[in-house]
């Protein structure tokens, strides 16, 4: 074939390409903010969201105004745990059960600070543990539903701006939740503040980048990491947020950010996990 004769055999390929990446990337803007489905009533679903502010003029913990907004979209989700980082205090907390219905819900939060890691548990019983080393930074309760096997629940905020702080925070979350009992099934969730992409800004979150990726793969060799390929979590395009499960109790049926659920200075979506539960028996 003449070259002359592939110009416009080229020039359509090109337009093709060009029209497919427009339209996947209008698909994806477009869909980026679509809820998750409903959940699955045989499954678990869980989420994680920090739910303050990025630090702007009214701070880093959840302001009372956006309480309404995070409550509808937690309605919306229908979550069976949910794992918040940066609420303000116990009492915010309740009231923001409150909206998710006091009769309906159990709760539990850190006992002290002005940014606190609170959880919701629903369609099951929450009984709180106690976790002396913490320092605030970690909370561990017992979720039971009635003919399931109790789940052990770590949840997790650590520090953001020190690896060595990281890691020794998350590694003590990873202890306290192996001490849990042997028979539970077992999650590890919250704001990790894991930086493992090397390639990005260094100047923010961390003193020895090497201890991320170190922190990280100790926690993977023995819990599952349900959303290792959902993308970023975080502004601007950060994974910093996780859900581990014990893969011998849970399989993962999806797991991914829902995009465009930020308010003011929030600067986290809220990550989305259902989970299949492979092992049913309760006691």
């Amino acid at each position: 074939m003449a070259a002359r004769e592939r110009v416009p055999e080229l020039a359509f390929f090109a337009l093709a390409i060009a029209c497919a990446v427009f339209g996947y990337g209008t698909y994806r803007e477009s869909h980026a903010d679509v809820a998750p489905g409903p959940r699955d009533p045989s499954g678990l679903r869980v989420v994680t969201w920090n739910v303050g502010g990025s630090g702007g003029p009214e701070g880093h913990a959840l302001v009372d105004k956006n309480l309404p907004w995070i409550a509808e979209r937690l309605r919306s989700l229908d979550a069976d745990v949910i794992v918040l980082q940066e609420v303000a205090s116990r009492d915010q907390l309740q009231r923001l059960r409150a909206l998710l219905g006091a009769d309906e819900t159990e709760s539990t939060i850190t006992a002290f600070g002005d940014r606190r890691i609170g959880v919701l548990a629903r369609r099951g019983s929450l009984e709180a543990a106690e976790f002396r080393a913490s320092r605030g930074r970690a909370l561990a309760a017992t979720y039971r539903q009635r003919g399931r096997a109790p789940v052990a629940l770590v949840a997790v905020h650590a520090d953001a701006y020190s690896a060595k702080q990281r890691n020794g925070e998350i590694g003590a979350a990873l202890e306290r939740l192996s001490r849990m009992n042997s028979a539970e099934a077992k999650i590890l969730a919250g704001d990790f503040n894991l930086d493992l992409d090397l390639g990005k800004r260094r100047d923010l979150f961390t003193d020895d980048e090497h201890l991320d990726v170190e922190t990280y793969n100790v926690v993977a060799k023995t819990l599952l990491d349900t959303a290792a390929d959902a993308g970023p979590t975080a502004e601007p395009d950060r994974r910093l947020d996780y859900v581990f499960v014990s893969p011998d109790a849970f399989a993962v049926a999806s797991a991914r950010p829902w995009k465009g659920q930020r308010l003011g200075d929030m600067d986290h979506d809220p990550l989305v996990v259902d989970l299949k539960i492979t092992r049913s028996t309760g006691r």
